[in-house]
């Protein structure tokens, strides 16, 4: 449906993927319509827990900034803006779990966990958030001064997780904690291992550059599909994957303003894709993207691409229907498939949004010197 596709496929208010429904923001009782601007995506309970009064995670104010998920309803139309292009790169859901695990910690543990990787509260007259747990509104005042949307922060507030799990470890809690948190870390492209550190299954696309697009949707779309599908289906990972190096290619053509043929495959989109940003053997640049080093890893990284196409067209991912399915596909599959997918996305990203990259420097070939007249004696 539009609405989950638009929203990401997840709860706005607490992240959540599972058991999803459509919440209408004003309700019908109150004049609300069934448009799409009026419509919104809450699991189910989240959605019987507002009933027809008011949900404090998606209808305060602070949720129509940019980096959360909602977008402001103030008698305009609902539109998808930046707000839903900045997802969390660690779903509500996940970060509910570590701060249920604050329950039975001090608080002074708690606030130490946070400030040991420098993180400073938000004051709690500012935090909207309602809790009896003196020790989980501590935990929050940590968490919400995090933006998620943020890589390095994410990757700061990963560090304050990993000691949580050591410190629960190391009680000899028992219950099933643990996979709980897991599992939820799993949704969002992270592991943990036996030592309870926490890596990503994958780097995720960093979306500072897609906020000066026209319409990043399409790659926000696939991004969110890989993420979704990349542990349970690999097929579909794999064909997202493909998809995804498929939308991002059309996207920096139609931001180059050249004329986008729909019949164009993967292959020459890609080459046509790193042209337009002076990414390939043949453009004449300045600097070590000029040099021979650098033209070698961007030759690698174009065959990348084009293999995430051909392992799909070889029947490996989804897209095209097949008398057999594919055997002894697994995770590890998915999970090359979607890195190379990511890797050469970002690389096309960055490139198209740094403001010094070589495709906004046009190079003027030097122009053949007239022969001087010899000097009369």
């Amino acid at each position: 449906m539009a609405v989950f596709k638009r929203d990401g496929y997840r709860c706005l208010a607490c992240g959540s993927d599972e058991d999803l429904s459509i919440d209408h923001i004003h309700h019908q009782s109150a004049g609300g319509g069934h448009g799409i601007e009026n419509l919104r995506t809450l699991c189910r309970s989240c959605n019987s827990r507002r009933g027809t009064g008011y949900l404090p995670e998606v209808d305060e104010e602070a949720w129509q900034e940019p980096g959360n998920s909602a977008s402001k309803v103030s008698g305009e139309s609902y539109r998808l803006n930046m707000s839903s292009y900045r997802r969390d790169l660690v779903s509500r859901a996940a970060r509910n779990e570590f701060r249920s695990l604050a329950t039975d910690m001090t608080v002074r543990l708690v606030a130490e966990a946070w400030q040991n990787h420098n993180f400073a509260p938000v004051p709690e007259d500012e935090l909207n958030y309602d809790d009896s747990s003196v020790r989980r509104t501590t935990f929050e005042t940590y968490a919400a001064a995090v933006d998620w949307t943020d890589y390095a922060q994410v990757s700061r507030a990963l560090l304050v997780f990993e000691d949580l799990i050591r410190y629960y470890r190391q009680s000899g809690w028992e219950s099933n904690w643990l996979e709980e948190v897991t599992v939820k870390l799993e949704r969002d492209g992270l592991s943990v291992d036996e030592r309870g550190r926490i890596s990503w299954l994958r780097r995720p696309v960093t979306t500072g550059h897609l906020e000066k697009l026209t319409d990043p949707s399409g790659i926000l779309a696939e991004l969110e599909r890989v993420s979704r599908t990349i542990a349970d289906d690999p097929a579909a990972a794999i064909g997202s994957a493909k998809q995804l190096i498929e939308a991002t290619a059309k996207t920096v053509l139609r931001e180059r303003g050249i004329t986008i043929d729909e019949n164009t495959k993967v292959p020459a989109l890609v080459k046509q894709a790193q042209k337009a940003l002076h990414l390939d053997a043949s453009s004449v640049t300045p600097g070590p993207d000029g040099t021979d080093a650098v033209k070698k890893i961007l030759g690698g990284v174009a065959s990348i691409a084009v293999g995430v196409a051909e392992l799909r067209n070889r029947g490996y991912g989804t897209g095209h229907g097949q008398a057999t399915a594919p055997t002894n596909l697994g995770i590890r599959h998915a999970q090359l498939a979607a890195n190379a997918a990511i890797t050469w996305c970002q690389l096309m990203l960055d490139t198209l949004g740094d403001p010094a990259a070589p495709w906004r420097k046009a190079v003027v070939p030097a122009q053949p010197q007239a022969p001087t007249a010899a000097a009369t004696p």
